[in-house]
């Protein structure tokens, strides 16, 4: 941000199709070729990580898998959480 602040969100340094999903998530990225494939898997990588998985909370359809944008969000919970457990260190907790 301007200020210095940061803010987190969900993210994998991959963007190749998870292991365990390999087949669904290359039909996924053949299905929308607007967009590049390999931001589609980071987008699924990350999404799986989050623990919400493929929550409509990700997409800009939530009828299309193809439209999930999770590294494109800033979650307010996640933010929420980072700052508390960030305060407590800061207190040697």
């Amino acid at each position: 941000m301007a200020d210095g602040a940061l803010l987190n969100r969900y993210w994998d340094d991959n963007d190749t199709p998870r292991p365990e999903s390999w087949l669904d998530d290359v039909t996924t990225a053949k299905n929308n070729p607007n967009r590049p494939a390999t931001e589609i898997y980071r987008d699924l990588r990350s999404a799986a990580a989050s623990g919400w998985d493929f929550s409509s909370r990700w997409m800009d359809n939530p009828q299309q898998l193809g439209t999930i944008r999770t590294t494109s969000i800033v979650p307010v919970d996640l933010n929420s959480l980072m700052f508390h457990m960030e305060k407590a260190i800061a207190r040697g907790q």
